[in-house]
């Protein structure tokens, strides 16, 4: 079970180092959670290739749409954590994206692969 250290506000709780490390272990070891990952890193892919890819709304992404269905599905499989900060979403949503920054840059390579076969 992971503990989350409370924030002295009250407003929900910030991430751990551990917490940090279980959660980003758990969203590449979870099917539904990769495949969800997956998804983003195609969308991203994408944009990297139109250049008009922003990190910081990247981050913004993953961090208001994968993070909540993270820490749902880990709920659901190893109990209810509470509530997480916005700052700890946004970090967690930094771990991600650099967990899936190298499937990014091989998607992105396997793009422009099949953008010069049609040529």
């Amino acid at each position: 079970m992971v503990k989350v250290k409370k924030k002295q506000t009250g407003r929900g709780s910030s991430l751990d180092k551990i917490s940090m490390r279980e959660f980003r272990l758990f969203a590449m070891n979870d099917y539904q959670t990769y495949r969800h990952l997956e998804v983003f890193a195609d969308n991203y892919a994408k944009k990297k290739v139109k250049g008009i890819y922003n990190k910081t709304k990247a981050i913004q992404g993953l961090a208001n749409n994968a993070v909540p269905r993270l820490l749902k599905k880990y709920g659901k499989d190893y109990g209810n954590i509470g509530t997480i900060s916005s700052s700890g979403k946004k970090k967690l949503g930094q771990a991600l994206l650099s967990e899936i920054s190298e499937l990014i840059d091989w998607k992105v390579k396997e793009i422009k692969a099949k953008k010069k076969k049609k040529r």
